[in-house]
């Protein structure tokens, strides 16, 4: 019953924070290339929402790690070890990015409304880079610890009748 409850867990927590990170992404874009907002107002956006991402992407990939971990035996063994590799590297890069990428990111764009440097411009592509990255192993775990499994733990082959 543990077992369930923690694989159901994973799944849940390791998926949920791909969507919440799209639509993240989806509102912040909307957000910093609409004409209704000037600079400030974007770089004071950017101030506010980010540690709040950071944070919350931070307990979801972490919840979903230890959750994977303490499935136990119903997720087939090499899966759950992807599993585990996959929001390992997640959660490492996002602690990654945040002392090293965000952190200073949010450095330069204090006080609000200042121009953008060309150290600005590098650590943004940076962070750019490093989030899809980050979200695509979310996504990868999420991928493998949903995928269906037989009763009993197997993965169904091609070949065999279901």
């Amino acid at each position: 019953m543990w077992s369930n409850v923690c694989l159901c867990a994973a799944r849940l927590l390791t998926a949920g924070w791909v969507g919440a990170a799209a639509l993240f992404v989806v509102n912040g874009v909307l957000e910093v290339t609409s004409p209704q907002f000037d600079s400030l107002v974007r770089d004071q956006l950017v101030l506010i929402r980010f540690p709040a991402y950071y944070l919350f992407g931070f307990v979801m990939v972490l919840g979903g790690l230890l959750a994977t971990a303490c499935a136990g035996r119903i997720l087939p063994g090499r899966r759950r070890v992807i599993g585990l590799v996959l929001l390992t590297l997640a959660l490492a890069l996002m602690i990654y990015d945040w002392l090293r990428i965000y952190s200073p990111l949010q450095a330069l764009l204090s006080p609000p409304g200042q121009p953008r440097t060309p150290d600005f411009r590098v650590l943004h592509v940076w962070s750019e880079v490093v989030n899809t990255i980050d979200v695509t192993l979310a996504l990868a775990a999420a991928v493998v610890l949903c995928w269906p499994t037989r009763p009993g733990g197997t993965l169904p082959s091609a070949s065999a009748p279901p």
